[in-house]
């Protein structure tokens, strides 16, 4: 991911990332929590898992 796509995605609101990160499959929300420290702490959040 660029680094230009990363820094647009932590601008978004909270709620609308997480209701993005809900809607892909366990691998993928794994493999966007491996891309830096702040979006690792949000994939973490446990309505993440709890709406898969």
């Amino acid at each position: 991911m660029s680094e230009n796509i990363s820094r647009r995605m932590l601008n978004l609101p909270l709620e609308l990332f997480l209701c993005i990160m809900q809607e892909l499959y366990a691998p993928d929300v794994l493999s966007l929590g491996q891309t830096c420290r702040a979006i690792r702490s949000a994939v973490n959040q446990r309505d993440v898992w709890e709406a898969m």
